[in-house]
């Protein structure tokens, strides 16, 4: 809310904004927080806490909202948002399961090593098949696969040579390895949200965005490209114009044969 409030008073210096916003964030919480006790109980040193948020947390965000809403700093955006998703996906979700950030000990311990590798390699495939994608966007596209920050032109290259939708399937393996990993049902739930989310809303906004931005050009891609790694809508059409006309030919010949048999009658009476 903060960052927001700051991009609407300050419009031309990106230093002046994050000022402003640092001023607005460390001004509420000198307010505010010697308040909330004794729901807070704050220690004498939780300005040293204050002063980590602004470093690690609001900065960063600020920043990449900043660029964003001027569509500059190209890669400070995509390492914000790749470092955001990153640390919800491999550190949030595991800690916040296992309840500590010792995940690695917890989630390892008394495996079989087979089971381990197999675990790091998904992780990681699914890892890298996410920041190829992100990177392919920024290197060919000018922008990131978030909604509010697209990409300028089309990207078709890279893994969207072969997948037109790697960072959805990335985010829903991810879930589906934590769910099957710590054997924990509701992952598996967000895992399948997931597939809802990309088949219903994702694919009707995309579809409607790059039409309208795109159009011939994003209408071929499709044709030749699946959303989940398959071939695209025009092998299905493709296939289904094939079954078509396999039919034509089919009743054609049934046809032939009726008149030669009705003529064949015909002579016979």
């Amino acid at each position: 809310m903060l960052p927001l409030l700051g991009t609407a008073l300050v419009k031309r210096s990106g230093w002046l904004y994050l000022v402003v916003v640092t001023m607005l964030a460390v001004g509420v919480d000198a307010v505010v927080m010697p308040r909330l006790g004794p729901v807070v109980v704050l220690s004498a040193g939780w300005w040293w806490g204050e002063a980590m948020l602004l470093v690690t947390v609001l900065w960063p965000g600020a920043m990449v909202l900043w660029w964003t809403a001027k569509r500059n700093g190209l890669a400070g955006r995509v390492l914000g948002q790749a470092g955001t998703f990153s640390v919800g996906l491999f550190l949030l979700v595991p800690a916040v399961e296992v309840g500590s950030w010792a995940w690695l000990e917890a989630g390892f311990a008394g495996r079989p090593l087979w089971m381990v590798v197999g675990f790091v390699g998904g992780v990681g495939l699914l890892g890298w098949l996410g920041f190829s994608a992100v990177w392919e966007f920024a290197r060919r596209g000018g922008g990131t696969p978030v909604p509010f920050d697209p990409p300028l032109r089309l990207v078709t290259t890279g893994i969207y040579a072969r997948v037109a939708n790697p960072v959805q399937i990335a985010m829903t393996g991810l879930m589906l390895v934590w769910g099957l990993w710590f054997d924990r049902w509701w992952l598996l739930v967000l895992a399948g949200l997931g597939v809802v989310y990309a088949e219903g809303l994702a694919r009707w906004s995309e579809g409607v965005d790059h039409r309208e931005r795109f159009g011939e050009e994003w209408e071929e891609y499709r044709k030749r490209v699946g959303r989940w790694g398959s071939g695209g809508r025009g092998r299905s059409e493709g296939r289904r114009g094939e079954g078509k006309r396999r039919q034509k030919r089919v009743e054609g010949a049934f046809s032939f044969c009726t008149m030669c048999g009705s003529d064949e009658n015909d002579e016979g009476a």
